[in-house]
């Protein structure tokens, strides 16, 4: 598959690491920073039918979604997607969201050091708790800690904003629908 067929259906899930962030915690999973969480939406994802991941957004106690509260989006990988093929393709979405950025070449060299290759069944969670850092998990194990100025909103919105490539799943997934 293409950088771009990849970009074209947001199956990018990474991170910005801050040097002073990183974290590889096995004991700690997504579920156990949200109190009681419980999902508010869903969406399957597809490119020409063919499935390529299920997102699921959790919130503490189903409530509403805001960017100002604690929440959590998962993607269940149904397709095999290289380290590398996601770190092009979630920059290429956060350009095509927000513009160019002078700090996108910094976050693409982070990224390269955060993101896995995913298989089938994979599940990469990640747990936003503030404005400026996002925990994320790979199959329940803490691959980093993002911390960037803004980079909740500024990478989750690839899936979770307005501007999102699928509004329709967006919608969904925020429980708009």
């Amino acid at each position: 598959m293409t950088v771009r067929l990849l970009s074209g259906i947001v199956v990018a899930f990474g991170v910005v690491l801050g040097s002073s962030a990183y974290a590889n915690t096995a004991a700690t999973s997504a579920a156990s920073f949200i109190t009681a969480p419980e999902r508010i939406g869903s969406a399957e994802l597809r490119w020409l039918g063919i499935k390529l991941y299920r997102a699921d957004l959790y919130t503490e106690n189903g409530e509403g979604f805001d960017w100002k509260r604690p929440f959590r989006l998962d993607l269940t990988y149904e397709r095999e997607f290289s380290r590398s093929a996601l770190v092009k393709a979630t920059l290429f979405e956060m350009e095509r969201v927000e513009g160019r950025s002078s700090d996108h070449d910094e976050i693409g060299e982070k990224l390269g050091d955060c993101f896995r290759d995913v298989q089938p069944s994979d599940t990469y969670s990640a747990v936003a708790l503030d404005q400026n850092s996002v925990r994320f998990f790979l199959n329940s194990d803490q691959t980093c800690t993002l911390v960037h100025d803004d980079i909740r909103e500024r990478f989750l919105g690839i899936w979770l904003s307005d501007k999102s490539r699928e509004l329709a799943a967006s919608k969904a997934l925020r429980g708009l629908n």
